[in-house]
Formats: structure tokens, C-alpha cells, sequence
């Protein structure tokens, strides 16, 4: 069944697999040493061993500590999915009594800068105790960047908030909200409030427009097909929702961000023309995420709560 490559892979212990795969997440050997209760010489001398296997240096230091090599890249992935179903094989009579037990230390979000429904920590700590109270588990929320998808598909992010053109075949996505944006301003901007004739829309050009940075790339499309022109070109480009509105409150520039954070940030609209711009808000997770059953409980969490309001 197997022929001739089963008896050559068994010289490779499998253990060594969850070695590297903690070598590559963790990019230290006493964090590796730590998780699986081993010495760090035992650690470092798996490692020496991988390397033999792969003929690759697999992790170099540098400056900021150690980086993976360009195969390291490519095995990463392989890697993850390999080990969730490991886990999952070994947990699989705690999936058939519905016990969530997660498959990561730590679970990483990448969302937008102007959706806040992640500032309530308070929702994450809840979905810990909700889902069985003692779990060893903690998260990172990044603001999302053009990287963000082939972060996801790479394994370097679990959830992705946001709306892409290309939908890969590994990934599964699900509606969770509706986005409205508009033209914001400062409370005392002479525009606060007003409401501006389409065919009029280039009286903005008196003013300087600021932009949110890595805004939806769906949202560009939107907009020419609302507005009939491309985006207002920016003076300047900015991640931080909030110093933005701080520009906003004391300048007379112009943005165009969710109606969510305009009514939040204490913000004004300017109305342009009769019609607003949607933008459908999903939730992405690679397909190997399938098999954690955290990770799932975690999405209809998501997918529940902010499918109940704006974010």
C-alpha cells in the first residue's frame, strides 16, 4: 500500500514535525523547549537534525532575532494544516461530545481600523468563559494591511475581517454585517452637516481629504460606481481611525469612513448626492481551521454577535 517511501519516511521520527512546526511559530528554542518539557540542548539537537533532513538552515539569526529561511516560508503552512490534524485525530472523542478544546496557544485577528467591535475586550474574555472557562489561550488584533490575506493563507493570521475581490479555494468566508460610509468632518467644518448636489461633489476639492489606510479594496469600485470618479486623491494617508478624526476636529480636511466611526469619534457627514455606499463585511479563516474546534466556536461567536450590529 504504501510501497518503497513509507520505510524511508520512518527513519524520520514524526515527532520532529511538532518540533518544527513550534521552531517556526515560536523562533526560539527555549520557547519550544518550554512548551513540549524538554531541555533546550534536546531542543537544539532535534533542530540540527531537521536541518540534516531538509538541507536548510530552516531558522538564521539576525538582528531582531531569529528568521525563518525561504523553505521555512513554504513549510509553514503544510505544517500548520499537518499538525491540526494530528490534534484533531487525537481529540477526536472530544469532538464527538462537543468539548472545545483549542488547537493554538494564541489566535490572531486582522480587522479594520475602523471596525471597533474588537476594542470590547470584553467580548473575547467572554467567548474564554463561555466556551468552558480555563482555556490556556490568548489573542492579537492587528489592523489589516495589504498583507493580510496572504498572511491568512500562510497561517500567520486565524480570522480576517474585510472584503476582497478573490475568494482562494482554501479559504471559506461568511457575511457578518453591512458597512455604510460616508464624507466626514470636523463638528465646526463649514460642509458639517450639508448636503452636497452630486454633480457638486468636486466643491471637497477646496478642502484637503485624509485617508484611512488599506481601506477595503472593494470600496474603491463602490465608489466610482456611486460617485462616477475615482477617490478624492489624499494629502496624506493614515492607520490610526482615531488621529484622524483628531485631524478632522481641529483642521478643515475631509475623510470618507464608516458612518459607525463618524458617529462614534463625534464626528460630522457631509452628504453627497441621494444614495450611500454599502460595503458587505466578511469573516474569513483558512479551511485547515476546520478541525479546532475553538476556532469554530469562536467564528459563530463572531458571526452571531456582529451580525446583530453595526461595527
Amino acid at each position: 500500500m504504501y510501497r518503497s517511501g513509507f520505510p524511508k519516511t520512518l527513519r524520520y521520527n514524526s515527532d520532529l514535525l511538532i518540533v518544527l512546526y513550534l521552531l517556526l511559530k515560536l523562533k526560539n528554542v527555549k520557547a519550544v523547549a518550554a512548551q513540549l518539557h524538554l531541555t533546550p540542548p534536546a531542543v537544539s539537537q532535534k533542530l540540527s537534525r531537521l536541518r540534516e533532513i531538509f538541507n536548510d538552515p530552516l531558522l538564521v539569526r539576525s538582528k531582531k532575532g531569529m528568521i525563518l529561511t525561504t523553505l521555512s516560508e513554504v513549510l509553514l503552512p503544510s505544517l500548520e494544516s499537518i499538525v491540526l490534524k494530528i490534534e484533531s485525530f487525537y481529540n477526536i472523542s472530544e469532538y464527538y461530545n462537543n468539548t472545545i478544546i483549542p488547537l493554538k496557544r494564541e489566535y490572531v485577528l486582522s480587522v479594520n481600523a475602523d471596525t471597533h467591535f474588537y476594542e470590547d475586550i470584553g467580548f473575547l474574555d467572554a467567548c474564554v468563559q463561555e466556551s468552558g472557562g480555563d482555556l490556556d489561550v490568548s489573542f492579537s488584533i492587528l489592523l489589516r494591511d495589504d498583507n493580510s490575506i496572504h498572511d491568512l493563507l500562510s497561517a500567520k493570521l486565524d480570522f480576517y475581517f474585510g472584503n476582497v475581490n478573490v475568494l482562494e479555494d482554501n479559504l471559506t468566508r461568511i457575511k457578518v454585517s453591512d458597512l455604510e460610509y460616508s464624507f466626514a468632518v470636523g463638528k465646526h467644518h463649514p460642509l458639517a452637516g450639508k448636503k452636497i448636489k452630486l454633480s457638486s461633489i468636486d466643491e471637497l476639492n477646496e478642502f484637503k481629504y485624509i485617508a484611512l489606510l488599506s481601506l477595503p479594496e472593494k470600496l474603491e469600485e463602490k465608489y466610482k460606481d456611486v460617485f462616477g470618479r475615482e477617490p478624492f486623491r489624499p494629502f496624506i494617508k493614515i492607520q490610526s481611525i482615531r488621529t484622524i478624526a483628531d485631524f478632522l476636529n481641529r483642521s478643515d480636511y475631509f475623510s470618507f469612513l464608516t458612518v459607525r466611526s463618524i458617529n462614534k469619534l463625534g464626528l460630522s457627514r457631509v452628504y453627497v448626492g441621494t444614495e450611500s455606499i454599502f460595503l458587505q463585511q466578511y469573516l474569513y479563516w483558512h479551511k485547515n481551521m476546520e478541525n479546532d474546534s475553538f476556532h469554530r466556536y469562536l467564528r459563530n461567536s463572531f458571526i452571531e454577535t456582529l451580525s446583530k450590529k453595526d461595527v
